[in-house]
């Protein structure tokens, strides 16, 4: 890489830095919109921070969901069981993956001997994030009770709970929040939940 090119991407890689710190900052401040669409150009410029020639795909925006849904108990439907032609490792699950705009969990049902999958909209993805930000703010143990209920204030729409899981799934593996038993859940740096889940929507294996 010749000198030129190398300045030119060191610039790249300290504009998405300061756009990161000001998607903090619209976090902290409940500017959920201004989150998504500095993300977004966050991302386009992750990508060409990765490609020296520039020559990257750059990142689709993120949309929020339109309306904040309300829980609804009951189970996934469709949960479909996939073939599975090697022996599972109990490590290997739950796994996650981007079909279209859901998100999709992977898990390998013992009694079945094969894969079932569970999605949820991006829509969703992007709520319980806001949610469980908002609900962990206070660096304090959020119950999971009132995370549903933070979910479901105001909802128009019904989001099944299992969706909710599927979510809090993910964001477990992304460690941005830790399970304690039954007691709830627990927020790492709660002002970066929003647009970490954003960035790492994209870097998600997509399937068919």
């Amino acid at each position: 890489m010749n000198s030129t090119i190398e300045r030119g991407m060191n610039v790249v890689r300290e504009s998405e830095r300061e756009l990161r710190e000001l998607v903090s900052h619209a976090a902290s401040a409940g500017d959920y919109e201004s989150v998504i669409t500095l993300t977004s150009w966050a991302r386009s410029l992750a990508t060409l921070a990765a490609s020296p020639g520039g020559c990257g795909r750059s990142g689709g925006s993120t949309t929020a969901a339109e309306k904040a849904p309300s829980i609804s108990r009951r189970g996934p439907r469709g949960a479909r069981p996939m073939v599975q032609t090697k022996r599972p490792v109990k490590s290997d699950y739950p796994k996650f993956l981007r079909r279209g705009d859901d998100l999709v969990k992977v898990g390998w049902s013992r009694r079945a001997k094969a894969e079932y999958e569970h999605k949820a909209p991006n829509g969703v993805v992007t709520l319980v994030a806001q949610a469980i930000a908002k609900a962990g703010s206070n660096g304090e143990l959020t119950p999971t009770d009132k995370l549903l209920s933070a979910i479901a204030s105001g909802g128009a729409m019904e989001v099944p709970e299992y969706q909710v899981y599927v979510v809090l799934a993910w964001l477990r593996r992304l460690d941005l929040v830790t399970k304690r038993g039954r007691q709830g859940y627990t927020v790492y740096k709660p002002n970066e939940v929003v647009a970490n889940v954003a960035l790492s929507w994209d870097r998600l294996p997509t399937g068919k």
